[in-house]
């Protein structure tokens, strides 16, 4: 997180839906009833659309959705898709100043027309505080939320950590900062972070001698 930055609020979101609170809901899958373990998502232009759930039994696209179900048809093979329990929940966060902060402890959806959203991650102690059944202690703490478009993911699982940093704030950092700061993130992390970007070579050349380091350790003397 930026310097003098702060999560934003709850506030901030319309009519937010907790990824938590949706995990274990019904969704019918080909007409049979279900329970929800996981959330499938795919980037489209700026935006983490839900377009696949899983069940304990296997994964399906999903087709429709309501605060009551979920529906989804069957698929004859894996999904290519950003698994949310996999990808977000429970990944610490790296800001700019490469310092560690609170992991995510919840997905925060919503429900636009006929599709779900990603729009923010919640971090703070009213998200464990709900996940570990205390619903009526979290809904005393004000949530905090940061927005999806300021975290780097890639579309596949991200590793242990994510980054907090807007693409234009990288962009006044020097190469040699940045690449010092993403050597602390995992490689697919760090190439996504600054693809397209003007330091994304200082980053490839840090990952292939990461990649050199792995292959070659240097032995004791």
């Amino acid at each position: 997180m930026a310097r003098g930055d702060q999560p934003s609020s709850a506030s901030a979101v319309e009519a937010p839906i907790s990824a938590c609170r949706l995990f274990g809901a019904p969704v019918t899958v080909d007409g049979k009833p279900e329970r929800l373990a996981d959330l499938g998502v795919v980037k489209s232009g700026g935006t983490w659309q839900v377009v696949a759930v899983r069940t304990h039994r296997r994964e399906a696209t999903l087709d429709s959705w309501s605060p009551e179900r979920l529906t989804a048809t069957a698929s004859t093979g894996a999904i290519e898709a950003t698994w949310l329990r996999e990808a977000l929940f429970d990944r610490q966060i790296v800001d700019v100043e490469g310092k560690r902060i609170i992991r995510v402890g919840d997905v925060v959806l919503a429900g636009r027309a006929d599709r779900l959203e990603v729009v923010a991650v919640e971090v703070g102690a009213a998200a464990l505080l709900r996940r570990l059944g205390f619903a009526w202690l979290a809904a005393r703490l004000e949530p905090q939320l940061l927005p999806i478009e300021r975290l780097h993911l890639p579309d596949k699982s991200a590793g242990s950590l994510l980054l907090d940093a807007p693409r234009e704030q990288l962009e006044h950092l020097d190469s040699a900062t940045v690449a010092n700061l993403l050597s602390r993130l995992p490689v697919p992390v760090a190439e996504h972070a600054v693809r397209d970007s003007r330091h994304r070579g200082a980053v490839a050349r840090l990952a292939e001698l990461r990649r050199r380091r792995r292959r070659f350790p240097r032995t004791p003397a």
